[in-house]
Parts: C-alpha cells; sequence; structure tokens
C-alpha cells in the first residue's frame, strides 16, 4: 500500500515540475505590459511607457532585463506630467536559494541610460512620496500589534552580496527647496568588482556637476578601493559587543585617488585632489585617516593657489567618545597674489584629545611674501590646553620682518571648538611699522576677534588701536555665507588719509596728478582735440554698490582725499545686496558745511544725489572738485540731481535734477564788466562788439550773486541770474551743458553807479543802460562778448521813440533848440540842423 502511495506521489510531483516547466517556457512577461501600466495610471496618477522588451527568468535565479522604459511625475489636473525616470538598459540577476537563508546574492548589475528626477519643496512634499506609500487609502496602525510585543527581538540582519556593478551615462536631476539643492549630476561611468561585507573591492568612477545652488561645476574623477564592514554578528556576542559594533557601518577608502577640476562658490578654475586612506562610520559620525594628503589649486579673492598641501599622517576623530588623535600634520600653503609669490608652512607633530584630557606639542611655522616689498615672518605657540569641547592655543606669536619697509609682532591665545567650527582670537595685542605713503606707518591693534564656520561663516571683532599716531576703534559683524556678505559695522578714526593705503610711487604719482600749475588751463586746440578727455571716457564700475548688505556707519576727525581735507566726516551706508542707500553724510569742509544723502543703483547704472552745502568757499570747492574756479564767493548750494551711464561722460550728459547757487563777496573770474563798460566811448563811436578771451586774472566783483538752475540731459538752464554790486545789477539767462562742457550765457548788466576816476562823467551817462555779454564756449576757453551794437541801437531807438522821457531829451540838448544849437560864424548863413544829426552829435559828446 505504501508503495503504491509513493507511487502516485511521485507521479504527482513529476506532474507538477513538468506543469512548472511548461508554464515558466510559455509565460511571457510582455503580455502584461498593458496591465502594468493601466496599474500605474491608476494607482499612482504617473503614465508608464514599456517600449522595450521585458526578460524574466526565475530558476535557479530571478533575472530581470528592461529597456526603454519611461515614467512620468505625477499628473497635474490637465493630464500632462514631466518625466520622473527613463531606463536605456537595465539587468538585475537575484538568486533564489540563498533568500531561504537570509542572504542577498546578486549577480552584476547593469544599466546605461538612465535619468532620474527628485524634487522636494520647501514643506518637505518629496517626488518620490507616492511611490514609496502603500496601497491607497492604507494606513499604518496606530500602537503596535499584540501579536508583536516591543519587546520581540530583532531580527537577523541580512547578508549582502553583489557580483558587481557597471553603470554607463546615469544622470540625476536634483532640485531640493529645503537643502537649497539645484543642479544636475551625471554619472559618465561606475565599475566596482564584488560588493560584499568586509571584502575589498575596486572601484573607479567619472561624473559630471553642474550645479545652480550651491555654485558647482566641473568634473570629478576617483580610483579607489571600497570595503564595506556590515557585520551581522555584530552585537550577539555582548562580551565582544564593542569591538565588533565597531565595524557596523563602515566604509573604508584605501589608496583613495579622488580629483575635482571645475568652479566652487569659493574657489575658481579648481583642482581639488585627495590621497590616503579615509575610514567613514556613519552610524557614530566617526572618521579615520592616514597618511592623507589633500592638494588644492585655484584662484580665490584674487589669490592664485599654486598647489597648497595639506597632509596628516594619522587622524582619529569620534566625536561620540569624545576623541580626537592628531599625528604629523603638515601644512605647505603657496599662491599667488598680484604675481608676488606668498607661501606659509605649519608644523604641528602631535594632539591627543580625550574628554576633559588634552596633551599635545606646540606648532611652529615660517612664511614669505615676495614682491617689490618682501616680507619674511614666522610663528609659535606653547603647548596646547583645554578639552574635547574647547581646544586652546595659548600665546600664539607672530614676527614680521621687511627690512627696512617695516617689521611687527603680534600674540594671541587661539580658541577652537570643533563641534561649531567656531575658532576666536582673545587678547590680541599687536604693532607694525609699514612704509606707506614715502613714510613709515606705525600701527597698533588689541582686542579680539572670532570666525565661525559650518553654514554660518560668520565674522565678530571689537578692535581698537593707533594708526599713525591718531587712535582707531571697530567693531561689527560679518555673515559671509550666500553669494553677498551681510555686514553690520562702525569705524571711529581720529585721523585718515586715503594715500595711506597707497604704495610709495602710487602715492607720490597721485599727489602729482592732483597738482595743477598756478592760473594754467588746458588750451582751447587740446579740448577741442580731446586730450583731455579721459574725464569724460572713463568706464565708471558701480558693481562695489552690490558687494553687500548690511549697514556702516563711520566717523573721521579729519579726513583728507585727494588733497581736500574733510572735518568731523560722518557717513552712513545700507545696502541689499542690489544697491547702496547713503541714508547721510556729513562734514566740515571749504570753511563751511556739507550734507547730503544718496544712492546708487547699478543695476540700472544710476546715481542720485542730494546735498546741500552751507558757508563754503565756493573758489575752494571748484578748484579741489574740478581744478577751475570761475567763481569765488562765500554762501549756499544745494544740489539734487540723478543720472544713469557707464562711463562719467553718460553720467554728465545724463543728469537732470535741479541746483541752487548763493553767494555774497566774490567774483565771477575771467570778466571785468567795470572795465569793458569804460571802454564804451570806443566802442560806441565804432558801432562793433568787443569779444574777448576769458582770462584768470580778470574779475567781476559783486555783494551777492544768485541762480537757479534745471538740469535736463546734462544741460542746466537757468533764467535768474541776479548780481548786485555797488557798481551794476547783473541779471541774464542760458544755459551751461555739463556733459559737454560748454556755456552758452546772456547776462545783462546795468550800470547802478558812478565809479570814479577820469571817466566818472562818461560812466555817469550810461546809468540805467542795459549792456547785454554773451558768454559762450567751452569752460576751459570761455569766450565773452560785450554787445555794444545792441547797446547803441537800442539808444536810438528809444530816443527816437521818446520812450526815454523828457529828461533824456534835455540831457541830449534835444529839447532846447536855441542853447543846443551852436553860434554861427560871424557873416555865415545858419544852417540847420535835422534831429538825428543833434542825435549823433549829442552821443559823441557824451563819450568824448
Amino acid at each position: 500500500m505504501l508503495k503504491k502511495i509513493a507511487i502516485v506521489l511521485i507521479a504527482a510531483g513529476a506532474l507538477l515540475l513538468a506543469a512548472g516547466a511548461i508554464f515558466l517556457a510559455t509565460f511571457d512577461v510582455n503580455h502584461y505590459k498593458p496591465q502594468a501600466i493601466e496599474w500605474m495610471k491608476a494607482h499612482k496618477q504617473r503614465t508608464l511607457a514599456i517600449d522595450g522588451p521585458i526578460g524574466l527568468s526565475v530558476f535557479p535565479q530571478l533575472a530581470v532585463t528592461l529597456s526603454d522604459v519611461r515614467l512620468s511625475e505625477k499628473l497635474d489636473a490637465q493630464g500632462r506630467a514631466e518625466p520622473f525616470a527613463q531606463i536605456q538598459r537595465a539587468r538585475l540577476a537575484l538568486q533564489i536559494m540563498p533568500l531561504l537563508a537570509r542572504r542577498i546574492e546578486v549577480g552584476k548589475v547593469e544599466a546605461q541610460g538612465v535619468q532620474l528626477t527628485y524634487l522636494r519643496d520647501a514643506q518637505g512634499v518629496r517626488n518620490i512620496d507616492d511611490l514609496l506609500a502603500g496601497p491607497a487609502g492604507a494606513q499604518a496602525p496606530a500602537t503596535p500589534s499584540p501579536a508583536a510585543p516591543a519587546s520581540a527581538p530583532a531580527s537577523a540582519p541580512m547578508h549582502f552580496d553583489v557580483r558587481g556593478v557597471s553603470l554607463h551615462n546615469v544622470t540625476l536631476r536634483v532640485r531640493d527647496e529645503q537643502s537649497r539643492v539645484d543642479g544636475v549630476a551625471t554619472l559618465a561611468r561606475l565599475e566596482t568588482g564584488r560588493l560584499a561585507s568586509g571584502v575589498e573591492s575596486p572601484v573607479s568612477f567619472d561624473m559630471a556637476l553642474d550645479f545652480k545652488a550651491p555654485a558647482v561645476r566641473g568634473t570629478l574623477t576617483g580610483r579607489t578601493r571600497l570595503q564595506i564592514d556590515l557585520d551581522p554578528s555584530a552585537g550577539k556576542d555582548r562580551a565582544d559587543k564593542k569591538e565588533k559594533q565597531a565595524r557596523e557601518e563602515r566604509l573604508t577608502l584605501t589608496n583613495a585617488d579622488l580629483t575635482f577640476r571645475g568652479d566652487t562658490p569659493s574657489l575658481k578654475n579648481a583642482q581639488l585632489s585627495l590621497k590616503g586612506t579615509l575610514a567613514l562610520d556613519a552610524a557614530r559620525s566617526a572618521m579615520a585617516a592616514h597618511q592623507l594628503q589633500a592638494t588644492v589649486s585655484g584662484q580665490v579673492a584674487g589669490l592664485l593657489l599654486d598647489g597648497a598641501e595639506l597632509s596628516v599622517a594619522q587622524l582619529d576623530y569620534e566625536p561620540g567618545a569624545q576623541k580626537l588623535q592628531l599625528q604629523t600634520l603638515a601644512l605647505d600653503f603657496k599662491a599667488r597674489q598680484g604675481g608676488n609669490p606668498l607661501r606659509a608652512r605649519l608644523n604641528w607633530p602631535q594632539l591627543q584629545v580625550q574628554g576633559e584630557s588634552l596633551g599635545g606639542s606646540a606648532l611652529s611655522g615660517d612664511f614669505e611674501l615676495g614682491g617689490s616689498t618682501p616680507v619674511t615672518g614666522k610663528f609659535t605657540s606653547s603647548a596646547p590646553a583645554g578639552n574635547f569641547t574647547q581646544l586652546r592655543i595659548p600665546r600664539f606669536k607672530l614676527t614680521l620682518d621687511g627690512g627696512a619697509k617695516g617689521s611687527g609682532e603680534i600674540t594671541t591665545d587661539i580658541g577652537v571648538q570643533p563641534a561649531g567650527a567656531r575658532v576666536t582670537l582673545d587678547k590680541l595685542q599687536g604693532s607694525v611699522k609699514a612704509q606707506a605713503a614715502g613714510q613709515l606707518q606705525a600701527f597698533s591693534v588689541a582686542g579680539a576677534a572670532s570666525y565661525t564656520g559650518g553654514a554660518a561663516q560668520a565674522v565678530q571683532w571689537d578692535l581698537r588701536g593707533v594708526w599713525g599716531g591718531d587712535p582707531y576703534s571697530t567693531s561689527g559683524n560679518a555673515v559671509l555665507a550666500g553669494t553677498v556678505p551681510t555686514i553690520h559695522a562702525k569705524f571711529e578714526l581720529a585721523r585718515f588719509n586715503t594715500q595711506q593705503l597707497m604704495p610709495v610711487a602710487q602715492a607720490a604719482a597721485s599727489s602729482e596728478k592732483n597738482k595743477a600749475p598756478a592760473g594754467v588751463s588746458p588750451a582751447p586746440e587740446a579740448i577741442k582735440s580731446g586730450a583731455t578727455k579721459q574725464a569724460t571716457t572713463d568706464a565708471i564700475d558701480l558693481s562695489p554698490a552690490t558687494a553687500f548688505k548690511g549697514s556702516i556707519d563711520a566717523s573721521v576727525g579729519r579726513l583728507t582725499v585727494r588733497n581736500i581735507v574733510f572735518e568731523s566726516a560722518r557717513v552712513s551706508l545700507r545696502g541689499d545686496g542690489k544697491r547702496l542707500d547713503i541714508p547721510a553724510f556729513a562734514a566740515k569742509v571749504w570753511q563751511g558745511t556739507l550734507s547730503g544723502s544718496g544712492a546708487v543703483v547699478p543695476a540700472s547704472k544710476s546715481i542720485a544725489l542730494k546735498g546741500a552745502a552751507e558757508g563754503v568757499r565756493i573758489e575752494q570747492a571748484l578748484k579741489d572738485l574740478s581744478g577751475r574756479d570761475h567763481v569765488s564767493g562765500t554762501g549756499r548750494v544745494v544740489v539734487d540731481v540723478r543720472s544713469a551711464g557707464a562711463t562719467l561722460a553718460q553720467i554728465r550728459s545724463g543728469l537732470d535734477g535741479k541746483a541752487h547757487v548763493q553767494l555774497r563777496d566774490g567774483a565771477i573770474k575771467g570778466i571785468n564788466l567795470a572795465k569793458s563798460l569804460r571802454e564804451a566811448k570806443a566802442a560806441l563811436t565804432l558801432r562793433k562788439d568787443n569779444v574777448h578771451k576769458a582770462r584768470q586774472e580778470e574779475k567781476t566783483d559783486f555783494s551777492e550773486i544768485s541762480a537757479s538752475f534745471d538740469i535736463a540731459q546734462g544741460v542746466a538752464h537757468s533764467k535768474d541770474l541776479d548780481g548786485k554790486s555797488p557798481f551794476l545789477r547783473l541779471a541774464g539767462e542760458g544755459q551751461i551743458d555739463i556733459g559737454r562742457g560748454t556755456i552758452d550765457y546772456l547776462a545783462k548788466a546795468t550800470l547802478t553807479d558812478t565809479a570814479q576816476g577820469q571817466d566818472a562823467a562818461e560812466l555817469a551817462a550810461l546809468r540805467g543802460v542795459q549792456v547785454p555779454v554773451k558768454l559762450s564756449g567751452p569752460l576751459e576757453a570761455m569766450e565773452y562778448k560785450v554787445q555794444w551794437s545792441a547797446v547803441t541801437a537800442s539808444v536810438a531807438k528809444e530816443a527816437l521813440k521818446g520812450k526815454v522821457g523828457d529828461a533824456l531829451k534835455d540831457k541830449l540838448g534835444l529839447g532846447k533848440k536855441d542853447e543846443a544849437a551852436p553860434a554861427a560864424p560871424a557873416g555865415a548863413p545858419a544852417q540847420p540842423q535835422s534831429p538825428k544829426d543833434k542825435l549823433r552829435d549829442k552821443l559823441k559828446g557824451l563819450l568824448r
């Protein structure tokens, strides 16, 4: 009976095997493509496209081959969606039988032409959340199931074993608003050997990075031997728990050789390389390194790094155990700045930290700065102190030697907080003597400063000292993270000369450039030929106005800028990274006061200025600002102007706004109206206008003068010139072309009183007569024309029309026929005269 039963079972088993074999031989997974596509659309609201064949084998390994597969993002309300994933070709084979023994054994993983997109918004919602979620409407239980008590032991971890990985042309697009990451990483090639816990495998890869945030663009290549330690027996043997736990989740790169070439936010044209052995333990945030060497080349903030090297013989860092061990740290910093070589070397033989215990050796080093002013120096310290959370390097001393150009010494206590990436400088004391502006300047500093790295990248300082014999102080903070630093700072200086910051040769050249020969103006032909066009064509760079966000307030007791001396100078700056506002500036200058506000907007290349000068000596101001002094006097100047342009010429030609000038006790230089009026006799006799070149030694004095200007497109229009003096009154209208530096103005002078001297009688006859004076030409070589022809015509016209009144007729003798006629010679008949002849005779007599 048993024999028959056995025969039946064997036959049934054979039948099942045969049926299974027939099923596997005839099963075609491609028949189920429509169902998979429909399921994805119905349950995940995504579009799945499978254009290539699907290969599937079940025994002895589960192998899947895919080609030309595309999956979209979740469909929007209009049924549209961006691509989420695309696979040109992929193959994965998983062994079946090892799964029964909780082992994952995978054949070689191969893929090429893969494109993936990862998105996360500011609220943390990801574009993969719906794919990771369970069936629609399913919810995780709020409390553990009674069948699975909390005290139940965790299941044993599974082993993994991958024969190898081969990936080609894999692209990952990332836009993470929470982490502020936006860019594309393209893995051109990744090849590995066998990947299994405790097995060392060769790994090589080539990839490209193109990120907007952070701004990283370049290539990354690597060669190493990779070992992953995920020991499944860790934690089972409690007697050996610590030793085994040390091997959990440990990743080791042996003989690593990693190289990056490209740009980073702070380093341009970078070449970064890392060589050595590096071990990382993610679970404990621990790191260990052996014979590690990092090399950096590139350009940062005007500094050209030329293969700066940092090497460490041994490093063990384990924050959880408060452990830090450092053996033979060496830095060889090589760079060039402005073509001048810079080199610094540092050596730190040993540092050991375990909790509250700290020991180690002092650090030392030296540096060299080449160029026209070479400087050498060295630095030393005492042995470090502190603990794991706070490392102190006391009595750090830096000694500078610039030969005859200067020397100095700086001491401080350095504090380091590794957890907060914070470095402090306490008890900072220093004194330096350096040559500047042709003389040896003494500089001293005292105070404290700190730097916090990481995401903050913040600097704080509170410093004071003496510069060139005058005290100064400054305090503030700056956040350097981001594209534009945020700065809040205050500066107070007793005295400052901008030439203190210039090299000797440059300061001397600047000083000579600011000296103009007395009384010498450029020749007219030079002006017309454009020999002085540098001032009108120089480009203006407004980009520094976007260099910071925040506020800067500065005050200087005595500020010298290009030989202009400002007393009690104060200025406030406010920036937002897009524009610079000057809410207020004030100073005593030119024997008066200056105050106002302004703004600079680089995006539109525009500037604006509002200001008032009270009680200033206008002659001195004009000399300092433009090298000209056409007007002298004391008074008030108010401006409210704005403009835009990329060059000084465009700024001048685009000026718009208003200005007002009111002066007293001064003179208009280049023209002497009193002298010109005394030449009236000859001019009226010849009925010819006199044209004169403006001359520095000539001037017209006034007791007060004022004018307002409407400025449009670089041309200042004025209609209300009002000048007064004991000798004359002055009115007029016209325009000054600021962009071209020319004037076209008609002044009208009226004699109000008689000057003393031999011409007094003649000038008295011109009282009340308006004399037009035309000013024209370039401001550097202005011409003025006294229009005597208009005076003669006006007087004749008024006399003939009778509009001058009886008083003028009596004065000319036109109203007294008997007395006006000259006596006829004896025996000669009397000749009657016409009114025209009488007028001509009287005008000649008036100026005889």
